[in-house]
């Protein structure tokens, strides 16, 4: 998971080396973390990846007007989190999405989400993640897996502490009945 893994903000790295340097160091502690999140959207690797890349871009380019207002890992997490919703917004995945691209994805999708949990759930638990609507499996995802609190993620998310905490108490609600399935499924 997450722990120890911390980046103190240096918006200060003026020098082209010293920058890159820093950016480097980012990329190497928050970039699995951040494949993971998005790939918890687009359910795509490549996607993933691709998003993922646009947003350490970003990250990049914002990094010198950067206030430290929150953490940079809830930025990151801010910036990735918009990203894939922009994505998923976009015309291209609402009305472009070609036919054999979404079967391709559906045949590499158990292998792609073993691949990136890492073996941190279980097959089982990770199926019923899954199952659950973006909104709930977001902040499972963030709160469990990333271990971010309910006002980072709340921050990342660009909703109200309440929101996050409701979305949670939901998504544990539809994920037990879910968990109690895939058991009784599993004997």
């Amino acid at each position: 998971m997450n722990a120890g893994k911390k980046i103190s903000i240096d918006t200060k790295a003026n020098h082209p080396d010293e920058r890159e340097d820093y950016f480097r160091q980012v990329m190497e502690v928050y970039g699995t973390d951040l494949l993971k999140l998005a790939y918890s959207y687009v359910k795509n690797q490549e996607t993933a990846k691709d998003l993922v890349q646009s947003s350490f871009v970003s990250f990049y380019l914002n990094l010198p007007s950067f206030k430290g207002d929150s953490s940079i890992k809830t930025w990151l997490y801010r910036i990735t989190a918009n990203k894939c919703k922009d994505h998923l917004r976009s015309a291209y995945v609402r009305r472009v999405f070609p036919v054999h691209y979404m079967k391709e994805a559906r045949h590499n999708e158990n292998q792609t989400e073993k691949a990136l949990m890492d073996g941190e759930f279980s097959e089982w638990l990770k199926d019923c993640i899954f199952k659950l609507p973006v909104k709930y499996r977001e902040v499972i995802m963030l709160y469990y897996y990333q271990e971010l609190s309910a006002a980072e993620i709340a921050e990342v998310l660009q909703v109200p502490e309440s929101t996050v905490r409701t979305r949670l108490d939901r998504a544990r609600k539809k994920l037990a009945p879910l968990i109690k399935e895939e058991e009784l499924f599993n004997e």
